[in-house]
């Protein structure tokens, strides 16, 4: 039994996510280095912290969405005997994406601190989150997992067990390998259709009526439509679930040519001052493409 949850990381995701915990009940610690963020999850209820100590003293399970590995450590402290103070007789759940290797190594130091390690990324963007759909890929000791079940049942509409760590991270990046492919995909079909004047609404018509329809499609396609780049996953955020990809790819020498194009995509779309904007705004990268 849990005397409370705890939960680092307010940005994009972590804010939908710790949102609907509280809205469904969970007894939700916060931290995040923003004074004005800690202050407004106050006021829903929540505990908010004044650092990660104080987090840690009053709960005995953690999640972790931070923006990366760096991060991570930082905040943590990591290397340093208050990381060990901070995890020991704590569950640690890691829901973030980070290179597979990372995950490792953070497991093993804090299993040897005394804590317990649960690697659980999620797939899903903001939207999701905030409703509570987010799929889980979880690795980890199985006596662990068990333990953080109801912990995070309210933010996902399913999960999987993908075996020792760092398993479900791997399958988490395999599994965004498959997602980069229709993403840009979509963006690149959509700039044929413009280059052809096609009709725009026929053209969704036609994808949400045959195999490539889902929920991606049914998400993105309008906003690629009206170049709505309103942030649900941006440019920047993508990039860096790209540059992971590559990385655990290196590890065990995996080809991934359609990835590095994604890759180049992005970093033109980067350049183009288009990295806070939703990774749609990479038709901005092929339209600039078109006049060359």
């Amino acid at each position: 039994m849990t005397k409370r949850i705890g939960f680092i990381g307010l940005g994009d995701m972590g804010t939908p996510m710790a949102r609907r915990l509280i809205d469904t009940g969970s007894d939700l610690g916060v931290w995040t280095r923003s004074a004005e963020k800690r202050a407004e999850f106050s006021k829903t209820g929540a505990i908010a912290a004044e650092n990660p100590k104080q987090l840690f003293e009053l709960c005995d399970v953690v999640i972790i969405m931070l923006a990366s590995a760096d991060v991570l450590d930082e905040v943590l402290e990591r290397g340093t005997e208050q990381f060990n103070e901070l995890v020991r007789d704590c569950i640690l759940i890691q829901m973030g994406t980070t290179v597979p290797d990372y995950s490792r190594g953070l497991e093993a130091d804090i299993l040897k601190a005394g804590g317990r390690y649960a690697e659980v990324p999620v797939s899903g963007s903001s939207v999701p989150a905030a409703s509570g759909q987010l799929v889980a890929m979880q690795a980890g000791d199985p006596e662990t997992l068990m333990a953080i079940d109801a912990v995070i049942a309210p933010l996902i509409a399913a999960k999987v067990d993908c075996g020792p760590v760092p398993k479900a991270l791997q399958m988490k990046l395999a599994v965004n390998t498959c997602l980069a492919g229709l993403m840009f995909g979509l963006v690149e079909g959509t700039n044929l259709a413009r280059q052809c004047d096609l009709d725009m609404q026929v053209f969704r018509q036609v994808l949400e009526a045959g195999q490539l329809s889902s929920p991606v499609v049914k998400m993105k396609l309008p906003k690629l439509i009206d170049e709505d780049f309103s942030a649900q996953a941006s440019v920047y955020q993508t990039g860096q679930n790209i540059a992971m990809i590559l990385a655990a790819a290196k590890e065990v020498s995996a080809a991934m040519p359609i990835v590095e194009g994604v890759q180049a995509i992005q970093q033109r779309t980067t350049d183009l001052g288009f990295a806070d904007k939703d990774v749609v705004a990479t038709i901005k990268a092929y339209q600039q493409l078109n006049k060359i």
